[in-house]
C-alpha cells in the first residue's frame, strides 16, 4: 500500500497523471481495508484537483482509524500520522494552486497597469493563508506523532519554505 501510495504521489509530482491513476487503481483493487481505500480515494481526488473530495476522504480515513483497536492499526499499510500528513498535504496543494493564480493575476495586473483586480487578489490571499495555516497545523501534528518520518519532515520543510516565500512576497507588495 505504501509503495502504491507514494509512487502515485511521485507520479503526480512529475505530472504523470495517467500513471498515478493506474497505480491507484491497482492499489484499490488489491487492498481490502476501508482505511486504505479511503486514503487511496483521497489521493485520486487530489490528483484530479478535487480538494474538497480529498479533504473529505482523508477525514473519513481518520474516522475509520479512530475506531480500530491497536492490533488492527498495526496491520495497516498507513499510520494515523501519515493520514494527518495527507490531509495537510491537500491543503498545501490547494494553497499552491491558489498561489499560482495569485501570481498570474499579479502579472496580468502589472501588465495592464490597473488596480481593478485588487479585490480578487485580496480574496485569493485570504484563501491561501487559510489553507497554509490548515496545512501547517496538520503536517506539524503528523510530524510530532512521527518525528523520524522523513516524508513528513520533507513536506514540512517544503511547506515552511513556500509559506515564507509567500509571506515575503506579501510584505514586499504592501
Amino acid at each position: 500500500f505504501k509503495i502504491c501510495f507514494h509512487l502515485a504521489l511521485e507520479f503526480k509530482r512529475r505530472n504523470m497523471l495517467k500513471e498515478a491513476e493506474k497505480t491507484l487503481d491497482f492499489g484499490m483493487a488489491n487492498f481490502e481495508s476501508m482505511i486504505e481505500l479511503h486514503a487511496l480515494q483521497a489521493n485520486m481526488n487530489l490528483i484530479k484537483h478535487d480538494y474538497e473530495g480529498a479533504i473529505k476522504q482523508n477525514q473519513e480515513t481518520l474516522k475509520f482509524f479512530d475506531n480500530l483497536n491497536k492490533e488492527a492499526k498495526k496491520k495497516l499499510g498507513i499510520t494515523k500520522a501519515e493520514v494527518i500528513h495527507n490531509l495537510g498535504y491537500v491543503h498545501f496543494e490547494k494553497a499552491l494552486e491558489q498561489i499560482y493564480k495569485y501570481e498570474k493575476l499579479k502579472i496580468e495586473t502589472w501588465l495592464a497597469n490597473t488596480t481593478s483586480t485588487n479585490e480578487l487578489m485580496d480574496s485569493l490571499k485570504k484563501e491561501i493563508l487559510i489553507d497554509l495555516d490548515k496545512a501547517t497545523e496538520q503536517i506539524e501534528n503528523a510530524f510530532y506523532m512521527e518525528p523520524n518520518n522523513l516524508h513528513i519532515l520533507d513536506q514540512l520543510a517544503r511547506l515552511y519554505y513556500r509559506k515564507g516565500e509567500f509571506f515575503d512576497d506579501i510584505l514586499k507588495n504592501e
